[in-house]
């Protein structure tokens, strides 16, 4: 008989003593393939340990954030050591000249873009998007916030429906909580900011090509 029987059969207690027991050996016999901390938690339910159901699942959740941490920490090393041998190449890719540079990134976006779906369409939406780069850098069009709201547009617009929902479409109720004034009060300054530096750069170009 299995193991997840006795939780069909609502021997919770047995189940409980059958894991505490025997869960080191899970992986050893089949028969006890079902003795899972999900289950376990399930079981001291069942049995009406809630105490100890809440302090399990409380530790079962430290130790997923530790080794989530040291996945984490582990993968960045990785990546760190990795950009360090890769700087010399970087650099040397980035002194070849943007006539030789930019054909062969053009070919490497085209085969990536093509590769996805192997249909002829996504080659049509990368001329597009290029076409749309290109006119955005001959009128002066910062490319950034595009970028970045492809990036984290999705994400924002979950966030947006999500407090919408939690606070009944009323977006006073929203913006007007302290850290929605913080946020506000920040975008507010940092747009301020922008608009100024881009007027000083504008003038500090128009008085050099004067001097010109």
């Amino acid at each position: 008989m299995g193991a997840f029987a006795l939780i069909e059969e609502k021997q919770y207690e047995a189940f409980c003593t059958l894991y505490e027991e025997s869960a080191h050996l899970r992986a050893e016999r089949a028969e006890l393939a079902a003795l899972m901390p999900g289950n376990y938690a399930i079981a001291l339910l069942g049995a009406g340990r809630y105490e100890a159901a809440a302090a399990f699942c409380r530790r079962q959740i430290e130790k997923d954030r530790s080794g989530a941490r040291d996945r984490s920490s582990s993968a960045s090393f990785i990546a760190l050591g990795i950009a360090y041998l890769a700087s010399g190449v970087t650099l040397r890719l980035l002194s070849i000249p943007e006539s030789t540079l930019m054909p062969l990134i053009a070919v490497f976006c085209a085969v990536g873009a093509y590769g996805t779906t192997n249909t002829p369409f996504s080659l049509i939406q990368l001329a597009f998007f290029g076409i749309i780069g290109l006119l955005m850098k001959v009128y002066n069009y910062p490319i950034a916030p595009l970028v970045l709201g492809m990036l984290v547009g999705n994400t924002a617009d979950t966030c947006l429906r999500r407090a919408l929902t939690q606070y009944a479409s009323n977006l006073g109720g929203m913006i007007l909580r302290p850290f929605g004034l913080v946020v506000m009060a920040l975008l507010i300054v940092v747009f301020i900011l922008s608009i100024r530096s881009d007027k000083k750069s504008k003038a500090a170009s128009k008085e050099h090509a004067e001097e010109g």
